[in-house]
């Protein structure tokens, strides 16, 4: 037996002739090319809108992150759908420029559900009301709220294009029915007052509410 060294196998290489398994290199299947391994671009950041402009023109999607809408309760959830679309939009930005969760509670309601609230509470709950015969009431709490928060509030629904609103001792109505654009609700008149010293009230009855009024107002004290 021929012993086979490795200095021989060095130095004759291989016997590529001898061995008839080799497949050409025509027979073998094509290679594909690995994936590029290079970074892709980065996209672009855009810069999210923080500082919405002018009332309903403004998207409710472009609001600042902070701010948002809830309810009393599901009851309350269901009744805010009922609402038009105008008035979801504009709670939303009106949440959008007051930067805190505003909360819901009443949105449209049937006449049963009003002669229900008569029954309950008489005296407070109107006869003829817009939650029952428009779909642009809301009524928003404001129990615990201090007169600085309920003030910038104010100013934030009329930026945001309601035009009726009303305070009450633990809530707003806001709505777009015809009447009377600014009204007092049952105890809501230290609230009123302390508004209508600042102006607020005025500018919401002659339309000239602006983003500076927001902004500024919680550091105003008179």
């Amino acid at each position: 037996m021929r012993l086979y060294h490795f200095d021989t196998a060095l130095r004759e290489g291989p016997n590529w002739s001898k061995n008839t398994n080799i497949p050409s290199l025509g027979s073998l299947p094509p290679v594909e090319a690995p994936p590029s391994l290079s970074p892709k671009e980065p996209k672009p950041l855009t810069k999210p809108t923080t500082k919405p402009t002018t009332g309903t023109d403004q998207n409710p999607m472009d609001m600042p992150s902070v701010g948002g809408i809830a309810f009393k309760n599901k009851k309350v959830a269901s009744e805010f759908r009922l609402t038009s679309s105008e008035t979801k939009s504009k709670i939303k930005i009106a949440a959008g420029y007051f930067g805190e969760t505003i909360t819901i509670t009443s949105g449209k309601r049937t006449e049963a559900q009003q002669k229900v609230l008569q029954k309950n509470s008489p005296g407070k709950a109107a006869k003829k009301s817009p939650h029952v015969y428009t779909d642009t009431a809301l009524d928003i709490r404001i129990r615990g709220y201090t007169k600085e928060q309920v003030a910038r509030l104010y100013c934030c629904l009329s930026l945001a294009g309601f035009r009726r609103i009303g305070i009450y001792d633990i809530s707003f109505h806001v709505d777009d029915a015809s009447g009377t654009t600014a009204f007092i609700g049952k105890g809501g008149i230290e609230f009123h007052r302390y508004c209508q010293k600042r102006g607020i009230v005025k500018k919401h009855k002659t339309g000239t509410m602006n983003r500076k009024d927001v902004e500024t107002l919680p550091y105003i004290k008179l």
